[in-house]
């Protein structure tokens, strides 16, 4: 019995249908992603820089003494009482945004690099939705008592805030005592409650690359080696990056923290605090191939191919 074939009108009909159904998706997509970055980030990054503004412009020991001077240093808003004031997940560290993320790494839009031997350490971490927001203090971006964004960190409150807690004592140690580490990596992070978008699960080209199990908390290493490819039009190399994702708490840690008990007794291992677990691998040059990587955990985005000389 020959076998019949569905007609060009019905396979014509199909086609349609599912490029229908993809636009629809696509423009929904992009609408939920600007929406996030109008409401959220552009907003909280806004608010960030106006309180810094603040600083150096309120000047409480300026008198007055004419109209011009009132108008000029009179009535300038003090600065906003720090328990009250938006505060980051991170201090003292930069920031990525969802615009800009890839200029702040350095990256082309293919993720390829133009210089090797980059190396970056990116934390990506959010509050949990079973916060208490007294318990939180100055590691979550409130205002006041409000909340800015939304609750993106999977975990239970405590792992997420005590990771937050860590990443922010490893900052402030690395200020003061890195001349103890071996690593000369960059470190930013990325907060998922204010950029959604950076966060959500999909290719690395249009976010993190966070896998649909991954998520706040969790390390990305991004580094840049060769092979490095020059391209024409525009004129510029194009560097390989390779990216691995370690989720917290690690599966191993790259050395084993012992201690003794008793006096003269022997050293036994126990378990690693959050804070010595981020120090573990991001402050000493290569200790992240010791936390157990499996090869669904790394990326390598590789340089376009050479143009061939049209020329010839």
């Amino acid at each position: 019995m020959p076998t019949k074939f569905p007609s060009c009108k019905r396979i014509c009909l199909s086609i349609f249908l599912i490029t229908i159904v993809t636009i629809i998706y696509i423009i929904l997509s992009a609408r939920i992603a600007f929406r996030s970055i109008n409401t959220i980030e552009i907003p909280y990054f806004k608010e960030l820089e106006r309180l810094q503004n603040l600083e150096p412009r309120y000047r409480p020991w300026k008198k007055k003494k004419d109209e011009l001077g009132a108008l000029l240093d009179g009535n300038r808003p003090s600065p906003v009482p720090w328990n009250n004031r938006l505060l980051p997940l991170i201090h003292d560290l930069t920031q990525l945004r969802s615009w800009q993320w890839k200029q702040q790494l350095n990256l082309y839009d293919d993720l390829t690099a133009e210089y090797p031997s980059q190396e970056f350490w990116i934390y990506v971490g959010g509050t949990a939705r079973d916060t208490v927001m007294a318990d939180v203090g100055e590691s979550s971006p409130l205002k006041g008592n409000q909340r800015i964004g939304h609750f993106s960190c999977a975990e239970t409150a405590r792992i997420c805030n005590t990771y937050n807690s860590a990443f922010n004592q490893l900052i402030e140690n690395f200020h003061t005592h890195r001349v103890n580490t071996t690593s000369r990596a960059s470190l930013t992070f990325v907060d998922c409650d204010v950029s959604p978008t950076l966060c959500k699960p999909g290719p690395l080209e249009h976010g993190l690359g966070l896998d649909a199990e991954l998520g706040p908390v969790m390390l990305v290493h991004m580094r840049t080696s060769s092979p490095c490819r020059m391209k024409m039009n525009p004129l510029r190399w194009y560097c390989t990056t390779k990216w691995e994702f370690l989720p917290l708490p690690l599966r191993q840690m790259p050395f084993t923290r012992t201690t003794r008990f008793v006096a003269g007794g022997p050293a036994l291992p126990v378990f690693p605090s959050a804070f010595e677990q981020l120090r573990s691998v991001v402050g000493f040059d290569g200790a992240w191939m010791g936390v157990g990587l499996e090869e669904e955990d790394m990326v390598v985005m590789e340089p376009p191919e050479r143009e061939e000389n049209r020329g010839s």
